[in-house]
């Protein structure tokens, strides 16, 4: 039988060792011991650190201090579970500390958001009753079997990336996959570069897009020594890639935790063998899933904030489904600290985040639980509860109309069978008498919520606009992934009662599950169609014209040092229709690779967003208006350049050189595949 162990202490259960300092602060009684000043003396040097410019060690204190002080979560009971869980909980508290930030000291930096962030975790250092004895409660063993299934849904997301890796070609293929993303990639690589170089919120009325992922990716940044801004062309593309790697695995970690918690929750009453080994197979089910459809796909789609989203709430519902009702008050602290990260990001799940808790409180037994709990906790609950509508405050006041839920984007396949493969799950743990009670419960209210507010959605976008659009879509990859996890974990536990052999339940629990998910899935477009855009050549994708070539010139000119900002076009001629036209993404991913976030830097990015409008991915229209707008488009980001001291480059084919020299050679420099390019940047 699999257990979960709940022998240590928290919040909702404290000890009073006889060896401790009691402070009072008016009714509240603070017990002070040597762990709590070991910790609180830790932060304040560390941010004192952090003012001279050793910011490493205030990251590094926050997240040990996070594995100190949060609750026990079964599934994450090993140092490698908790230090990961802290991670996350860190960068929900920074995004606390920024928007206090943005409203108190708007104008200030990094220096004051650590400050705020410093100051959260004392108190929670004073308000948590925690001893040396608990800390080795809380923290069992190094490493455990919970931990293997996010490392197998690692291993499966890297594998494609290793030859990337490894090489003198990284550059190369680097480029390959950023000139043919989608925009929302150079889109946060920017973001993350205005958030490094401001170091707070600027948010202006009908100009709003939720930039909390951005600024503690770049607080994590600027202090972990990856200074994006001022990197050499070729390091910002390492770190380029190197933010898809660390996030997808982020993602691929949270997976598998959600995967030991629900297998844990579904196996309880069954006698497993080697359930190790089983959660290994699990593990390889999810990631052969969940790869595909999610973790690669989202790398074209440049859907880097995503990743972090989902993890986050997946870590979320993974603390519910283990908490338990001794601990309601820290299992609720716990899930509201990480959904108000995530909602910070994509405030359009809010409803969903708050119904989960709100349907399981619905239970008598959760209800007693409530009325029975300490007014100070109840406070507690219900200012986490207040704090998630923050997201929504800020859209209603900064977002334009623009930002609606039905607005159009870069998806446009919808998966309805998702929605179905989420409501047979609903029915299937309503009926089965085998999961316990309370399991059964948490499982529904995790699935229920947002099977019922996708469908809403999608209902309502086909009756309005006669489709489901990208918003819709985009938050349906969460029920994906729920859908993904659970139905792996409940292939496992029945192959488990099968006498197929250990070898034999191992290969079918890891294969069963995503061939089934692949068949639903296959349904309508080619589920691996993101997949093949991201891996172009391996996929004999078809390819914009000059692709390759365009790319390979780009990658001369940065690590030359001759890209800087956004000082560079690219262009070619087309004598059949007399027309100029660009694969402008590769222009725009090469020149992000400089920009430093700065208002002149803007400029530029600015003049070449309007150019990036009319060519896109390289669909030109080819009205004379359309092109006499492009030509003195082009000359205007040529003039942008010239007043910024910068030279500005026209990348082109050399059978277009003598048409382009004609039209912008009195402005810009051009180059074409064939010209040698000194290397300025050694």
């Amino acid at each position: 039988m699999l257990h979960f162990d709940e022998r240590t202490t928290s919040m909702d259960e404290p000890k009073a060792p006889a060896d401790r300092t009691t402070v009072s602060v008016g009714k509240l009684r603070m017990p002070i011991d040597k762990l709590k000043m070991i910790i609180g003396s830790s932060l304040i040097v560390s941010l004192l650190l952090y003012v001279v410019g050793i910011k490493f060690v205030l990251v590094a204190t926050c997240v040990a201090a996070g594995v100190v002080l949060l609750p026990p979560v079964a599934v994450m009971r090993s140092l490698v579970g908790r230090l990961f869980l802290s991670v996350f909980v860190l960068m929900g508290v920074f995004q606390a500390s920024a928007t206090i930030q943005f409203f108190a000291f708007p104008s200030t930096g990094f220096a004051a958001s650590a400050a705020i962030t410093t100051v959260i975790y004392l108190v929670a250092a004073l308000l948590t009753d925690r001893t040396t004895d608990d800390v080795r409660d809380l923290v069992t063993r190094f490493a455990s079997r919970h931990d293997v299934p996010g490392a197998v849904v690692a291993a499966i997301f890297l594998v494609p990336f290793v030859p990337f890796l490894i090489g003198n070609d990284t550059v190369a293929r680097v480029a390959q996959i950023g000139g043919g993303q989608a925009v929302d990639s150079t889109n946060h690589f920017a973001n993350i570069a205005q958030m490094m170089s401001g170091q707070h919120w600027v948010y202006a009325v009908g100009n709003y897009y939720p930039k909390s992922f951005h600024i503690v990716t770049a607080f994590l940044q600027d202090a972990l020594f990856v200074p994006q801004i001022s990197m050499s062309w070729r390091g910002a593309v390492l770190v380029y890639i190197g933010q898809y790697l660390v996030f997808g695995v982020l993602l691929a970690g949270a997976l598998g935790y959600f995967a030991s918690a629900v297998f844990a929750a579904v196996a309880q009453r069954y006698p497993i063998a080697r359930p190790g080994l089983l959660l290994s197979a699990v593990g390889l089910a999810v990631g052969a899933a969940a790869g595909p459809f999610l973790l690669w796909s989202f790398v074209h789609q440049g859907f880097l904030n995503y990743y972090y989203v989902m993890a986050t709430i997946l870590l979320a519902f993974t603390a519910l489904m283990t908490g338990s009702k001794e601990r309601l008050f820290s299992t609720l602290s716990l899930y509201l600290v990480l959904t108000f990260g995530a909602a910070m990001s994509w405030p359009l799940l809010i409803p969903v985040l708050l119904a989960t808790p709100f349907v399981l409180m619905c239970q008598r037994s959760y209800l007693d639980l409530l009325r029975a709990m300490p007014k100070r906790h109840l406070l507690g609950v219900a200012v986490l509860v207040v704090v998630q509508f923050i997201p929504i405050g800020l859209q209603l006041r900064y977002g334009g109309s623009d930002n609606g839920v039905n607005a159009l984007g870069g998806l446009t396949t919808f998966r309805p069978l998702s929605l179905l493969l989420g409501a047979l799950i609903v029915f299937g743990l309503a009926v089965n008498k085998n999961i316990d009670r309370d399991s059964r419960d948490k499982s529904i209210a995790l699935v229920l919520p947002l099977l019922t507010f996708i469908a809403l959605l999608a209902v309502m976008q086909l009756f309005l606009t006669g489709e489901v659009r990208y918003y819709v879509i985009k938050t349906a990859f969460l029920l994906e992934a729920v859908n993904i996890v659970i139905l792996s974990c409940v292939v496992a536990v029945v192959l488990s009662q099968m006498d197929l052999g250990a070898v034999g339940r191992f290969f079918a629990a890891a294969i069963t599950p995503a061939v089934a998910i692949f068949a639903l899935f296959a349904v309508g477009a080619n589920p691996l169609s993101d997949l093949r855009n991201l891996f172009r050549t391996e996929a004999n994708q078809v390819k914009p014209d000059f692709y390759d070539a365009d790319l390979a010139l780009y990658a001369r000119l940065g690590e030359a040092g001759r890209v800087d900002g956004f000082n560079t076009t690219l262009l070619h001629y087309n004598p059949l229709n007399d027309t100029y036209g660009a694969h402008m993404q590769t222009a725009r991913w090469a020149n992000m690779m400089q920009y430093d976030g700065g208002r002149e830097d803007g400029l530029a990015l600015y003049c070449q967003v309007m150019q990036y409008s009319k060519f896109g991915f390289g669909s030109v229209n080819d009205s004379e208006d359309m092109q006499r707008e492009m030509v003195q488009g082009i000359k205007d980001c040529a003039q942008v350049s010239k007043d910024l001291g910068r030279e500005h480059i026209i990348l082109t084919d050399p059978a277009s050189e003598q048409r382009i020299r004609d039209e912008f050679g009195d402005v810009a420099t051009i180059v074409t595949h064939e010209t040698r390019i000194e290397n300025d940047g050694e």
